[in-house]
Parts: structure tokens; C-alpha cells; sequence
């Protein structure tokens, strides 16, 4: 499943109908369904949620939906059995897991070609999200106007004794 831009409407793949079904969120009814290639298993969504990527496992095939419209795009041959499918986190490529074969299709978003086949083994399945951004670098904290405000103090404060230590050996 995926949502689309708004959240509005939830993806779903069905398999026996060969469609994704686009449902309200609101009210759960389904206002429109998509036909897509022979055994719709998985799907996966870009960061802005404007493409909406769809396995046919059946056909050995991806399904390109755009969400504005709900209408098919483009279809990608890829392996026998396509099933686990994941966008890297800069939407420039798909890896799709093939089930039936021995590797992962890596598709080139920008004009969904397959790229590449990475050798895996027979059998692989990937179920979920397989592919994540990752963590956040940690964020070195900035000291509030309080915190600077007491750091020019000790600074002034510091100077200050420090000057009158000076007089004070200078007179003696």
C-alpha cells in the first residue's frame, strides 16, 4: 500500500484483478481502479508521491502509475517473478527483487530503464521497505541568548580579574 501527495487516497495492489485500487481515506470507498499488468503484488511511491511503482508478478513486469491522473505511464520488463520493490531515497533508482530468477533489476528512474542486474541467488524475496534513508547526521546544539549572554559574562567578569590581578603585583 501507499498513500498519495495528500493522504487522501491509499494505493492498494490486487493481485486476482490485475489493478491497484485508489481508496479514500476518508470514508474508505474506492473511487478508481487502475489496471496494471497480470498479478499486481507490490508497490513503492516516491519521496514526493507523484509516481507510484507496481510489480507484476505474473508478467514479470513494473507498472509506472502517475498519482495526479491514476493512469499507467510506462511498464518495465524486468526478472521472472518480480516481487519486493524499493526507491532509493533520492528517487533515482528502483530495485526490484525477482523471486523466480537470481537477481535484482536496478531501474534508472529518469527513463525507466533497467540498469543493471545484481546476481542474488535463486528464491530471494524482499517483503517491505528494504532500502531507507539514512539516520540524520547529529545536529551540534546552538547555545540560546541566555547561554550567551552568561558566556560574555564569564568572559567580561574573567577579564576583569584578570586585570586587577595584574595591578595588584604591578603596585606591590
Amino acid at each position: 500500500m501507499a498513500t498519495s501527495p495528500n493522504g487522501a487516497l491509499l494505493y492498494i495492489a490486487i493481485f486476482e484483478d490485475n489493478q491497484v485500487a485508489a481508496m479514500k481515506t476518508l470514508g474508505n470507498n474506492v473511487v478508481d481502479l487502475i489496471d496494471v499488468g497480470q498479478g499486481a503484488e507490490f508497490i513503492a511511491i516516491n519521496q514526493d508521491r507523484s509516481l507510484l511503482y507496481v510489480t507484476n508478478f505474473l508478467e514479470d513486469t513494473v507498472s509506472v502509475i502517475e498519482t495526479f491522473g491514476n493512469s499507467v505511464i510506462a511498464t518495465i520488463p524486468v526478472g521472472d517473478g518480480p516481487q519486493g520493490i524499493a526507491i532509493t531515497p533520492n528517487d533515482q533508482f528502483i530495485y526490484v527483487v525477482n523471486a523466480i530468477d537470481t537477481f535484482v533489476s536496478v531501474i534508472r528512474t529518469s527513463d525507466n530503464t533497467v540498469v543493471d542486474e545484481i546476481e542474488v541467488g535463486v528464491g530471494s524475496i524482499a517483503l517491505g521497505t528494504f532500502i531507507v534513508p539514512p539516520p540524520p547526521l547529529p545536529r551540534t546544539p546552538v547555545p540560546t541568548l541566555s547561554q550567551w549572554g552568561l558566556l560574555m559574562m564569564v568572559g567580561i567578569l574573567g577579564t576583569i580579574g584578570f586585570i586587577a590581578i595584574r595591578r595588584k603585583r604591578a603596585l606591590a
